[in-house]
């Protein structure tokens, strides 16, 4: 059970961080083969949690560690989440000071 959350849980992350690191770096410096490296290593980490879900039957220490990844990919979660809101504010920010520059240009030329 618990090895499901833990994908489960790193597909939730990864279905946010990907977008985020998509939109960010298109934005800032639009290196696509970044992105194709990143999604090749999310591919690596996806299949590494799958074998390790199937090892924590038998190995207590895999246990042990996907447990402790699940405590961190919920930790993540809550960052990105944090990221993701600050983006949306600092967007809407900028478009509120547009349009009162907009609005001030128009009473300028207006009077």
């Amino acid at each position: 059970m618990a090895e499901a959350i833990v994908t489960d849980v790193a597909k939730e992350i990864l279905s946010k961080v990907i977008p985020l690191v998509t939109e960010q770096i298109n934005l800032a410096w639009g290196f696509k083969d970044e992105l194709t490296q990143l999604r090749q290593s999310v591919e690596m980490i996806q299949d590494v949690l799958a074998d390790a879900e199937r090892k924590q039957m038998t190995d207590l220490s895999v246990k042990r560690w996907l447990q402790r990844l699940k405590d961190l990919a919920y930790d993540a979660d809550d960052v990105l989440d944090e990221l993701a809101y600050e983006i949306l504010r600092r967007k809407i920010e900028i478009r509120n000071q547009m349009k009162r520059k907009d609005v001030r240009h128009i009473r300028l030329h207006t009077n």
